[in-house]
């Protein structure tokens, strides 16, 4: 599922998104809420400019849904 809507969005998923996305979802299993941007910075391991080149229309709010999690708080 994923994937066909990481194509719509015109992104081909390699590891790095999976590694972001994996992230996401364990962190919203953990503690209800999904990460923000500056906590994806800080703890997935891929930096803040990666998240961008990775997720360009806005890498919380995409990871998230690419995930099937609810986008994180303060998200627009």
């Amino acid at each position: 599922m994923a994937e066909e809507l990481a194509a719509k969005e015109g992104i081909t998923l390699t590891d790095r998104h999976w590694l972001v996305i994996r992230f996401m979802r364990q962190r919203y299993l953990d503690t209800g809420d999904a990460p923000t941007i500056r906590s994806l910075g800080k703890e997935s391991g891929v930096d803040v400019k990666e998240l961008y080149k990775l997720f360009p229309k806005g890498p919380a709010k995409l990871a998230s849904k690419l995930g099937g999690i609810p986008k994180p708080h303060g998200c627009i």
